[in-house]
């Protein structure tokens, strides 16, 4: 009886230490989430380019401030990235997941470079993608004056040119 008592004990000693230990792992998870999201979310605030995360179906959830600076607006959460950026399609975005993911864009007489990954969850629907905005104004510039300023020529030969002109008359010449 003794001995059945005591190897009570000892499960019950053990039982409650597991349920402890499970408890200060489970808080220790979750106190290193919630330092992970603080972390996330300062990183995305203090970052230099602008920066968003938008859902699946469009709606930012979450930009900097340099990004609410290009639109000239202060809060732009649950606003939809298509009717601000008419030229980004969320679902083209999806669609070609495998290529490469930049996009140039014109906002307000600047060029930017969106770089953008996608966050997959667990959930299809809660799928985001983060926008990184980045400004190449000077380069799409540059590129344009290349492009414009580019020299070129032309070269006519006209066979029988002499005899072309000899038998025209005085206004065709």
């Amino acid at each position: 009886i003794l001995g059945m008592v005591a190897l009570l004990g000892v499960i019950l000693y053990e039982g409650n230490a597991a349920g402890k230990k499970k408890k200060e792992l489970t808080e220790y998870i979750e106190n290193l989430t919630n330092g992970m999201d603080m972390t996330v979310k300062k990183t995305i605030v203090t970052n230099p380019l602008p920066i968003c995360i938008v859902q699946k179906r469009g709606t930012i959830t979450r930009h900097n401030r340099n990004f609410s600076e290009m639109f000239s607006e202060e809060d732009l959460i649950d606003s939809n990235i298509e009717e601000l950026v008419p030229a980004v399609k969320m679902e083209e975005i999806y669609r070609h997941a495998e290529e490469e993911k930049t996009l140039v864009v014109s906002i307000n007489d600047r060029a930017y470079k969106l770089v953008y990954s996608d966050v997959h969850e667990t959930d299809k629907e809660d799928e985001m993608v983060v926008f990184y905005w980045l400004d190449v104004t000077g380069f799409e510039s540059l590129k344009e004056m290349y492009r414009d300023e580019k020299p070129c020529f032309i070269y006519i030969d006209v066979d029988n040119y002499e005899e072309l002109l000899s038998k025209s008359s005085e206004e065709r010449r």
